[in-house]
């Protein structure tokens, strides 16, 4: 029997968000009213505003927006630039210089925040770098404005290198408004207890939401007996799923009609020590779901040895 991941089938409320904005409080377009009440009206039910070193507080709030007080950190580290978003924030984050990434990260937790590094292709960030922090919550894999600009709004690989190492950490689609044209590009959907900011952060901490720039995951399914991944999605020309190294298998729509639901089963032996991909305590298996226009959801990883 296939035994789902436990958020998917748990009740709650599908909720979706944007965990990285910028407001006219520090270099994005548009005041923070104006900004809540245009995601408001693209149906977004929670909205992160975190602008540079201020915690930005709207003077009226859009009927049902739940609002997430954040933050987001600039800093340099030897010849780094990093940029850090606070999520979650309970306090005003004064300016200060950082010895490491490590120390950035603590800075946030101990101001009751998830820290989220943003844009680490963007900024030039290496794989080699990342391993050696710790703290982390997530980091950024699509950002909305960095592909704009330059490009390089894609980290997915930074993502699975820190996985292949062990990290345990999650992927966030974020739009990193700054314009107009930034609003409704990335964002996540989690599953949420209740429409309050403690029970999103909740959510979010837990690992309980996908990130998207098109395509719903509806459900991501794993029989540990068999090591059998399944996923149900939204009409998709493409379902990847994505392991440790070379593992990972892609599913490929017939005709026009569209992928929604496919699985994969491992193979012990391409785990590479002969254990299983689900046995190792390193080991993990993602899911991107790409659309026919080249949009993709991708789900949070699953670990080795946790319980369903």
């Amino acid at each position: 029997m296939a035994i789902a991941t436990s958020w998917y089938d748990a009740p709650g409320l599908w909720l979706k968000g944007n965990v990285h904005t910028h407001t006219n409080a520090s270099d994005g377009a548009l005041p923070p009213e104006e900004t809540a009440r245009r995601y408001t009206a693209l149906g977004y039910d929670f909205l992160a505003i975190a602008d540079h070193w201020k915690r930005t507080r709207l003077a009226k709030k859009p009927k049902g927006l739940v609002v997430i007080p954040a933050v987001e950190m600039d800093f340099i580290v030897g010849r780094s630039l990093y940029h850090m978003v606070a999520l979650g924030t309970k306090r005003e984050l004064p300016w200060r210089r950082f010895p490491s990434v490590t120390a950035a990260a603590a800075y946030a937790r101990e101001a009751g925040a998830l820290p989220i590094l943003a844009h680490p292709h963007w900024s030039g960030n290496t794989s080699a770098e990342l391993s050696r922090a710790r703290g982390l919550a997530g980091i950024e894999i699509y950002n909305q404005i960095a592909r704009r600009l330059i490009g390089k709004g894609l980290s997915v690989v930074h993502w699975d290198n820190l996985l292949d190492g062990g990290m345990r950490i999650h992927g966030f689609a974020v739009d990193d408004t700054h314009g107009e044209e930034d609003i409704g590009r990335g964002w996540i959907a989690t599953k949420c207890r209740d429409r309050t900011p403690g029970a999103v952060l909740r959510a979010i901490a837990a690992g309980h939401f996908y990130s998207s720039t098109g395509p719903s995951i509806r459900s991501v399914a794993l029989d540990r007996r068999t090591q059998t991944v399944t996923v149900e999605c939204s009409p998709c020309r493409f379902v990847r799923f994505v392991g440790n190294r070379w593992v990972g298998k892609t599913v490929e729509a017939s005709g026009r009609r569209g992928v929604e639901r496919a699985s994969w089963t491992f193979d012990p032996w391409w785990s590479g020590d002969g254990r299983g991909c689900l046995r190792g305590g390193s080991a993990y298996v993602r899911v991107e779901c790409e659309d026919r226009e080249g949009r993709i959801a991708w789900s949070n990883p699953l670990w080795a040895g946790d319980a369903p």
